[in-house]
């Protein structure tokens, strides 16, 4: 294996720990560590620039791996991804991606409703790196990005096939009752009452639901 496929391997891995795994931040930072430090001895380094922005945008989360929160669980979200998955209506589409959204990627509210399409962007093994441009605990102003999921990435495809959205146009809308999206950003209030909606159409109890309760728990091992 030449020196660039074992850089690009490790990238894989990184966001296979964060997404598959479901590892806290801090024990990826610790694997990663024991790796790199493998590696060394062979003076060999392999942690290049793709990894760094993976860890980066893990790191800059601010949190615990998701055990900083309850919230809907891993099953509750797949059993949501599988039925929004079955309906061809631009409603239904976007509703998937936003799933998608903040439980592959950890995202807070604002977050999400300020993302552009051209702020997610596909990579070789089908899975999407998602850029955050401004983030609340990123004090540095650089930015972050988080791992997305094929499933996540195929949800986002045949959005914007749909939808016919171009690079520069904010992502998450507001549709009306004739699918057609509204234009502009959803305000964060009506994030949540969408989220609400969607709950009690999927599975009846929305008490307590918002767009936070997808932060899905994590336990570090």
């Amino acid at each position: 294996m030449n020196p660039s496929e074992t850089v690009q391997n490790l990238a894989g891995f990184i966001a296979h720990l964060h997404e598959v795994e479901q590892l806290s931040k801090s024990t990826i930072a610790l694997t990663i560590a024991g790796i790199r430090f493998a590696h060394r001895l062979q003076n060999k380094e392999i942690y290049g620039t793709e990894s760094q922005i993976i860890m980066h945008g893990i790191q800059c989360t601010g949190r615990k791996g998701r055990g900083a929160f309850t919230g809907i669980n891993v099953d509750i979200v797949k059993s949501a991804r599988t039925r929004l998955g079955k309906s061809d209506s631009l409603k239904d589409i976007r509703d998937g991606l936003l799933v998608g959204l903040v439980s592959d990627g950890l995202l807070r509210g604002s977050e999400l409703l300020a993302l552009r399409v051209c702020d997610i962007e596909q990579v070789n093994d089908g899975s999407g790196r998602c850029t955050i441009q401004r983030s609340k605990t990123d004090q540095e102003g650089k930015g972050s990005v988080v791992f997305l999921s094929p499933d996540t990435m195929t949800v986002f495809t045949k959005y914007i096939e749909k939808s016919k959205l171009s690079r520069d146009n904010v992502l998450i809308q507001s549709i009306t009752r004739h699918e057609s999206l509204s234009g502009c950003a959803m305000s964060r209030r009506g994030l949540n009452k969408l989220v609400k909606s969607l709950w009690k159409r999927l599975f009846g109890d929305c008490e307590g639901i918002t767009s936070h309760s997808f932060k899905l728990e994590r336990h570090s091992p």
